[in-house]
């Protein structure tokens, strides 16, 4: 049967002509300096909203018919072999078929024949052995660490070194006295360092095709393994590098001014939760006051952190 109702388009429109007319009435109405409406305007004015609001429920239905018979957007393309962006490797392999062959087979069944979506035997030998596998375009690397030095204060030089001066602690303490009294005397003995900038570097080989057509690959492999490779270096230099007597970066577990803390383990478990505790109120009762906000774990000692016990089994 043939859908008498008005159109979406005309129902919007006529509330639009409605709303006008209601707004005009207000208008005309508040020119003539009348705030409220009574008598004849009062019900011409709410006969006017009863019909917006049927108006608005009548919109809200057709637009709710119409929805029930519109395909979902996320099972619009469902099967398509157009869109291939690579995003997860579910999408590259959908589970459901396209609008077509679904449609196909809705009619098949109507008119009694055997609709096949899926064919478990075809009865033939596939080709897959004699089509030549697809290249990626984009190389797969190794996974690498995060950079330390992003987490580390720096200096910028022109020069190849850059001297400074350090106080490795101060002695006496600052008191109450009395007028004219001697006061405590600080004592900060200092010290001349210098730091000299050691380059890390290196080179890489790729082959012509990488080079000549295949622009992904070459900044997979020039751009980002170098530099991740670069920074693999760069972060056992800042963590263990043993000194400027050797060539290299004073580390941070070499540098004889930085704290060390025994991790023995604390309470009858020895759970060493409470190591990292002692640690930081050793660096805030050194020599200097120092606030942690870095720490730096091997994963292997995170994860025996994390895996450790109380004597009730308890992580």
């Amino acid at each position: 049967m043939p859908d008498n109702r008005p159109t979406l388009t005309s129902l919007i429109e006529s509330r639009e002509r409605l709303r006008g007319k209601a707004q005009a009435l207000l208008e005309r109405r508040q020119a003539a300096g009348i705030e409220q409406l009574s008598g004849p305007d009062e019900v011409k004015f709410r006969a006017m909203l009863a019909t917006l609001a049927d108006l608005d429920d009548d919109i809200e239905t057709r637009r709710e018919d119409d929805r029930r018979g519109t395909i979902p957007e996320k099972y619009r393309n469902l099967g398509k072999l157009e869109n291939r962006s690579v995003s997860s490797a579910g999408r590259l392999s959908p589970l459901g078929h396209t609008d077509e062959q679904l449609r196909r087979a809705f009619d098949q069944v109507n008119r009694g024949e055997t609709a096949v979506l899926e064919t478990r035997d075809p009865g033939f030998t596939g080709v897959g052995g004699l089509v030549p596998p697809e290249l990626l375009p984009v190389p797969i690397f190794p996974r690498h660490e995060n950079r330390l030095l992003e987490r580390l204060p720096g200096h910028a030089i022109d020069v190849p070194a850059l001297a400074y001066i350090e106080v490795v602690s101060t002695t006496g303490t600052a008191g109450i006295v009395a007028e004219g009294a001697a006061k405590p005397e600080l004592l900060m003995p200092t010290t001349s360092q210098t730091a000299t900038a050691r380059k890390i570097a290196a080179h890489v080989g790729i082959s012509w095709e990488a080079y000549s057509g295949d622009f992904p690959g070459f900044v997979s492999a020039v751009q980002v393994e170098l530099m991740r490779c670069i920074t693999d270096a760069e972060n056992l230099q800042l963590f263990g590098g043993t000194g400027e007597a050797n060539g290299q970066v004073n580390g941070l577990s070499t540098n004889a001014n930085i704290l060390t803390f025994a991790a023995t383990g604390f309470g009858p478990n020895g759970e060493h939760w409470t190591d990292l505790l002692g640690a930081i109120a050793a660096l805030r009762t050194g020599p200097a006051l120092a606030e942690p906000d870095l720490l730096l774990l091997h994963p292997n000692t995170w994860q025996a952190l994390r895996s450790e016990q109380d004597q009730m089994g308890r992580f």
